[in-house]
């Protein structure tokens, strides 16, 4: 055993902590949207209309808020890349630090 965990990582570990709940926020904003899709559908067949636009304004609402998440989370990617690249002076692709192995730990 080394003493080295994923977690402990450093920095890397504390963004994908933040990804995985911006990815599970994600996850359940496409979720809704499909279910309120569905009854809308059924709204349709039912020539229910009333309904029917009001689905539609929460499908558009559930959408922008995907749309937000997903910009929110690309803006942060952007960051961490930038901030990786300032401190080493250029981009280290992942593969390359994924192999890097402390055998003096």
């Amino acid at each position: 055993m080394t003493g080295i965990s994923p977690a402990s990582s450093g920095a890397s570990g504390v963004s994908m902590g933040a990804m995985s709940g911006e990815n599970s926020r994600l996850k359940a904003l496409e979720q809704k949207l499909g279910k309120l899709e569905k009854e809308k559908e059924k709204a349709a067949k039912a020539h229910n209309k009333d309904k029917e636009r009001e689905l539609e304004k929460e499908i558009q609402k559930v959408k922008q808020q995907i749309e937000q998440l997903k910009a929110k989370e690309g803006k942060k990617q952007e960051e961490e890349e930038k901030e990786e690249k300032d401190r080493y002076g250029q981009k280290v692709p992942d593969e390359v630090l994924g192999n890097m192995v402390d055998v003096y730990g």
